[in-house]
């Protein structure tokens, strides 16, 4: 829980919505005594936030109201998301992120819905997916956040993708819409990710016919 005096001020300059450089300059001023007991407050309020607001959702991540007319026919009830790699496989305590098992799950949930889906042991096509990036800032009080993704569909047993796309997408929330930062933070991957999806989803049902 020692976290460097730089690194906890940037964490709290984060949870609580902050610019981290007043943080910096105000951590700096305290007494040596008085920042060991603010480090000790501090962390708690932090992991108050965090445990609260730091890893994006899948159900706010997923796409359920994609209008998908022109899909082709072989992809229907046909696709199977074998992997989800490039983020972290478990939430962080003091930043937002996006992790991987959630990513999964909000790509699962939208290609449920359109009726793409198909159980792993039937499925004729594989996608995967590689979080590349997952950027975020705080622009003044508002937070903005990207998601690049590249997703690979490939058909079962064969060599050649017939879908590989990177795909870049950006979202921002605005202030009044959360009270901490860390919460702005997700809500930024969360809108910046369902995006995300949505183009892939687009991308999908460009596919020749």
């Amino acid at each position: 829980m020692n976290l460097p005096a730089r690194k906890m001020s940037q964490t709290v300059a984060l949870g609580l919505g902050l610019s981290t450089l007043p943080a910096l300059r105000l951590y700096s001023k305290l007494p040596m005594q008085q920042n060991n007991r603010l480090r000790t407050l501090l962390a708690t309020l932090v992991l108050g936030f965090a445990s609260c607001a730091s890893t994006a959702s899948s159900d706010a991540m997923a796409v359920t109201d994609f209008e998908a007319n022109t899909a082709p026919i072989y992809i229907q009830e046909a696709i199977t998301v074998t992997q989800v790699a490039g983020a972290p496989n478990s939430p962080s305590w003091y930043e937002s992120a996006i992790i991987n098992p959630e990513f999964k799950k909000a790509l699962s949930v939208s290609l449920l819905s359109l009726g793409w889906l198909q159980v792993p042991e039937q499925a004729r096509y594989h996608l995967t997916a590689n979080i590349q990036e997952q950027e975020t800032n705080m622009r003044g009080l508002d937070a903005e956040a990207w998601v690049t993704t590249r997703y690979v569909l490939i058909k079962a047993k064969a060599t050649t993708p017939i879908y590989d796309h990177t795909i870049k997408t950006g979202f921002q929330v605005p202030h009044g819409v959360a009270f901490t930062g860390v919460e702005k933070m997700r809500l930024a991957l969360e809108g910046a990710a369902k995006q995300n999806i949505t183009e892939l989803l687009q991308g999908l049902t460009s596919l020749p016919q």
